[in-house]
C-alpha cells in the first residue's frame, strides 16, 4: 500500500483556491518575508512595489541568503509533488536529477 499525500497551496491573502500559487519572499527594514500568493495577488504586489524597486538599488548580502531560502521552498516543492506522485525520496540531502527535471517537465505543461 503506498499513502498519498497532496499538498495544496493557498494564497495567503484569499484563501480561495488558485492553482498558480507560489511562494514569495521580500525584506522591509531587515527583516525577510516569505507570503503565498496567487497569479493576482503576485501581481498587485509587483505593481505596489515597482516605484520602490525602480528607484532602489539591489544589495550584495542578503541575496544568497534569498538564493539559499528560495532553493529550500523549491525542493520542498519537489519532495512534495514527488510525494503526491509516488515517488520516495529521502528527507533530506540533494534531489536526483531525474526527479527534478521530471518536475521541472510536469510544470512546464
Amino acid at each position: 500500500m503506498v499513502d498519498r499525500t497532496t499538498v495544496v497551496k493557498v494564497d495567503d491573502l484569499d484563501p480561495s483556491i488558485d492553482v498558480d500559487v507560489r511562494t514569495v519572499t521580500f525584506a522591509y527594514e531587515g527583516t525577510e518575508y516569505e507570503i503565498d500568493l496567487g497569479r493576482s495577488n503576485r501581481e498587485a504586489l509587483a505593481e505596489i512595489l515597482a516605484d520602490y524597486v525602480d528607484a532602489g538599488r539591489p544589495t550584495r548580502g542578503p541575496a544568497a541568503t534569498t538564493r539559499r531560502a528560495r532553493a529550500r521552498a523549491e525542493a520542498a516543492e519537489i519532495r512534495a509533488w514527488a510525494a503526491a506522485h509516488g515517488i520516495e525520496l529521502s528527507d533530506r540531502g540533494r534531489l536526483p536529477a531525474r526527479v527534478r527535471a521530471r518536475y521541472e517537465s510536469e510544470r512546464a505543461h
